[in-house]
């Protein structure tokens, strides 16, 4: 059984010194690396940024621990250092190395006693000024778990101190109340239901939210009456927490609850009952326990076979990003009692120190959107405040969390709502930065990100989020940081790991601020939820969206959802012969060319050529000057290997006004643009609100009405150069001169009166 394995890695320390086995029998086997996998890390050549490194190989057939070889030359000779037996394909060493060129190589043992052979060697390079982050041992991290229970957010010998606290906070009344509110729901115990209808259709969709959602409220609800009882002894909360507990505990483990059918409904499954199971194991009888540790290991062991080993070298998955945080916190409430338990736990912490999160980046971004931050880090904060206070470990001490909240400071305003990328990015507002981003900003001392959870806590009408009370009790006892205004912070900011650059005038307020957002060069491309084509762009102004990516998701997967908005038609960007990039490319997407900020100009360029069909496009290249606050010049040069119909593209909340191709107007409620192609002459400009294909789900559609701008020459051409500029302006307030466009020699020279005078930009075509 695999959790045997565990007792290899607790003898294992770093370096390990072994024996050199004598049998070399079983070739490794190291096939090319297919689409979303990581392929073997460090790779080959690699200078590397982080100290120590991290390992990560393809899993090979029925190995049972593998053994890494580090040295400083590659018939390792010098320096060598053996780490292992190692349990999984991954690994990261508890205290760096030395800076400079090292080898390594791995193999493994089977489960047949044979020997592999030695991977291929691989050389990296590890930099002088490399971040530090390193991996405790974990024999280390077992010791700190409490023996007795609660060992989740709460230890055991905190339980006193924090019911005085919340006595004289708050907390524990607002804890009361949810409870009593719980227990007078009732809540219906009977098991999720099944799928009704076809995939990506409206009435399978409905049925899918149905059954994860029924899952968590009882799973969820199970869960806090269980803490209400251990922090108040009520009778009636501890009897509706068991039949709560029980009622989850009967439905079948491979039923529409499981992770294989509908992993939503079983993922807050896997995580609540764990938290239920110890807030109520000294309430438990014997067999109660027992009923409850032989469902939790059926489900744990469920969700370990999905993670573990293949999301070590395969992590490119949405949902896995959540569900292996789920499983350490069965493994640390089983701990002792599930003999995998420790297995799973592992596993979690692995993964996090060597992946997590995967669609973030050290500065702080993340692929997915606006949306899914808030998502994923809500649901990660919880596992953080385990981390934190049952493991003894910060979570922003890891790169990216010590930069996490620079992305919705810069990106999503304070009192914005609809910036940026990404599915349902149109509905996240900065108050839903709350409750995730404070955490941040109390585990990492930063005085910007609490301003800014401060103004998002002002918004008028916002409904405070509804934590656990074991959460909110947790939290209230966080140190408390002085919130900062960010006026000494430069106002733009280029997230290059994501490809995106975020061009402001201010980052006080949406309200007072003009953004425009380019999205190029990501490195995970356009595939999952981060969809959006190289160098489309969004422009808001004075807390309005204006210039939009357009749709809103009816399904995951629908029709409309992959042939529309995956697609770039619905996307401020350049159509070839009606078709626009190619779409759920994985890996970098783009290239940038330019970035450079300053507090009058913002400039950036990036090259999208490579992102359309191969033999199609030679040449397209996007650059955005922002003179602010006012001028926005966009000059795309596009080539083509045949002449083409050519069709750049708009997306508008409200409806485009035009009158020609130099007069185009968008109005929202507080701010407008005006539109001038200038260039080239002879557009055929048009606007619709069809698309293709369209939304089906009536609701959706009544809410979902988007306007669609098209501007294509007369003739097919297989070279142009399209120069637009964009004015953007409040409403009530003076519209922004237009511009002028002289033909030059050498192209074009463009004059647009500015708030100090004249702004000139020299065009070469």
């Amino acid at each position: 059984m695999r959790f045997l394995r565990l007792l290899l890695l607790l003898l294992a320390g770093f370096p390990v010194w072994a024996k050199e086995p004598d049998r070399q029998e079983v070739p490794f086997l190291e096939p090319a690396p297919k689409e979303r996998e990581l392929g073997r890390r460090p790779a080959d050549g690699a200078v590397l940024t982080g100290n120590p490194p991290v390992f990560v190989w393809k899993e090979q057939p029925r190995a049972v621990s593998y053994e890494l070889v580090l040295a400083r030359d590659a018939g390792f000779q010098q320096g060598v250092m053996r780490c292992g037996p190692l349990p999984l394909n991954a690994w990261l060493a508890p205290r760096p190395m030395a800076p400079g060129t090292w080898y390594w190589r791995v193999r493994a043992e089977r489960d047949d006693g044979r020997t592999g052979a030695w991977s291929r060697t691989r050389r990296f390079d590890i930099a002088p000024d490399a971040t530090v982050f390193c991996m405790p041992v974990f024999e280390t991290i077992v010791k700190r778990i409490p023996a007795g229970h609660p060992r989740l957010f709460i230890r055991p010998d905190q339980l006193a101190e924090i019911r005085r606290r919340s006595a004289e906070n708050g907390e524990y009344e607002k804890m009361i109340r949810l409870c009593d509110k719980y227990l007078a729901a009732r809540t219906d115990i009977s098991e999720p239901n099944a799928y009704v209808g076809k995939r990506g259709l409206p009435e399978w969709t409905k049925s899918w939210r149905r059954a994860y959602g029924h899952a968590t409220q009882v799973s969820m609800r199970m869960a806090e009456l269980a803490f209400g009882w251990r922090m108040t002894g009520r009778e009636d909360y501890l009897a509706e927490a068991k039949r709560l507990l029980n009622g989850i505990l009967n439905w079948r483990v491979d039923g529409p609850s499981s992770m294989k059918y509908n992993d939503e409904a079983g993922m807050p499954i896997l995580r609540y009952v764990s938290r239920g199971y110890t807030f109520l194991y000294d309430a438990l009888t014997p067999e109660e326990r027992a009923r409850c540790q032989q469902v939790m290991r059926a489900r744990g062991a469920e969700a370990y076979r999905i993670l573990c080993p293949r999301r070590l070298y395969e992590p490119f998955e949405s949902h896995a990003n959540r569900m292996f945080y789920f499983l350490g916190e069965a493994g640390i409430a089983f701990a002792g009692d599930i003999p995998e338990a420790a297995d799973w736990l592992y596993f979690s912490l692995l993964y996090y120190y060597c992946h997590y999160p995967l669609w973030g980046d050290a500065d702080g971004s993340w692929h997915e959107g606006p949306h899914y931050w808030r998502g994923y880090m809500e649901s990660f904060t919880e596992w953080g405040d385990v981390m934190q206070n049952i493991l003894r470990i910060n979570p922003c001490e890891k790169p990216y969390f010590r930069n996490i909240g620079d992305f919705l400071l810069y990106s999503a305003l304070p009192g914005s709502t609809g910036y940026g990328w990404g599915d349902f990015a149109e509905s996240f507002s900065s108050t839903r930065a709350l409750p995730a981003l404070p955490v941040f900003a109390s585990h990492g001392r930063n005085p910007y990100w609490q301003w800014y959870c401060d103004l998002a806590a002002t918004v008028p009408g916002q409904k405070p989020a509804v934590l656990p009370s074991y959460v909110s009790m947790l939290r209230a006892q966080y140190p408390k940081v002085a919130g900062k205004a960010p006026t000494d912070l430069p106002a733009s900011r280029f997230f290059r790991g994501n490809g995106i650059a975020v061009m402001n005038t201010s980052l006080l307020h949406a309200s007072e601020a003009v953004q425009v957002q380019v999205k190029c060069g990501s490195q995970f491309g356009n595939f999952s939820h981060g969809f959006e084509s190289a160098n489309s762009f969004l422009l808001h102004a004075y807390g309005d969206r204006l210039l939009i990516r357009s749709g809103i998701r009816d399904c995951y997967g629908s029709r409309f959802h992959r042939d529309f908005m995956w697609d770039t038609q619905s996307q401020n960007n350049i159509l070839v012969d009606g078709k626009g990039q190619k779409k759920r490319v994985f890996g970098r997407t783009g290239r940038v060319l330019a970035w450079a900020t300053t507090p009058q100009l913002d400039v950036f360029a990036g090259d999208a050529a490579d992102c359309y069909e191969a033999g199609t496009v030679k040449k397209y290249t996007r650059e955005i000057r922002f003179r602010k606050p006012s001028a926005i010049l966009i000059i795309d040069r596009l080539e083509t290997a045949r002449p083409a119909r050519l069709e750049w593209l708009l997306h508008a909340p409200v409806p485009f006004d035009i009158r020609d191709q130099h007069r185009v107007t968008v109005k929202n409620r507080n701010a407008s643009c005006t539109i001038d192609l200038m260039w080239p002459e002879g557009l055929a400009v048009t606007q619709t609100t069809r698309t293709d294909p369209p939304v089906i789900d009536p609701a959706l559609l009544a809410k979902s009405k988007e306007h669609h701008f098209r501007a294509a020459p007369a003739e097919r051409l297989d070279q142009v150069c399209f120069v637009t500029l964009i004015r953007p302006y409040r409403n009530g307030g003076d519209v922004p001169g237009r511009g002028r466009v002289v033909r030059t020699e050498k192209g074009l020279e463009i004059s647009v009166p500015v708030e100090d005078g004249i702004w000139r930009v020299e065009v070469d075509l």
